[in-house]
């Protein structure tokens, strides 16, 4: 009955989304990244990666709680500063080789330098891990939401509800 619990909870967090930490990052240590990823388009007669270019930075404030930010590389291409700001905070720590949980709130932020358009983003991500290998990987299933606040489209059209 637990594995089927597990693999039910795994089932309904699978999504497809770039999570900067999973799971806190013990006090005081730094730790900064690369990511690349997504889906890949042919433009400009180059074949590149959309829209998951990305650098970013976290650091542990304590063993349950660490902030972290990135900028994305591939928007830059197309005029648009899109960074995130956020924390991950550990609510159920893997002790005993058990399944851990962690949240993340952050704020994406979009700036068009060609039209002076600004959006925010607010995400919510959730993730459950589990260690293996005597803690030397790291299992993970989450997932992640991006929230719209506008209610009209960059074409003034009302913003579809789901």
């Amino acid at each position: 009955m637990r594995k089927t619990s597990i693999l039910i909870l795994i089932s309904i967090l699978y999504s497809c989304a770039n999570t900067r930490v999973v799971k806190p990052l013990p006090k005081g240590k730094t730790e900064f990244g690369i990511t690349y990823g997504g889906p890949t388009i042919g433009l400009f007669g180059i074949v590149m990666p959309v829209p998951m270019t990305s650098v970013y930075g976290a650091y542990g404030i304590n063993d349950s709680l660490t902030i972290h930010g990135g900028i994305n590389g591939t928007a830059m291409l197309f005029k648009t500063a899109l960074m995130d700001l956020g924390a991950t905070y550990q609510l159920i720590s893997p002790y005993n080789k058990k399944i851990g949980l962690s949240v993340g709130v952050l704020a994406n932020l979009a700036i068009d330098s060609r039209e002076r358009n600004f959006n925010l983003y607010p995400q919510l991500d959730a993730n459950i891990y589990k260690f293996y290998r005597n803690e030397k990987g790291l299992f993970y299933a989450g997932t992640s939401n991006w929230f719209v606040l506008k209610s009209k489209t960059i074409y003034d059209q009302a913003q579809p509800r789901n």
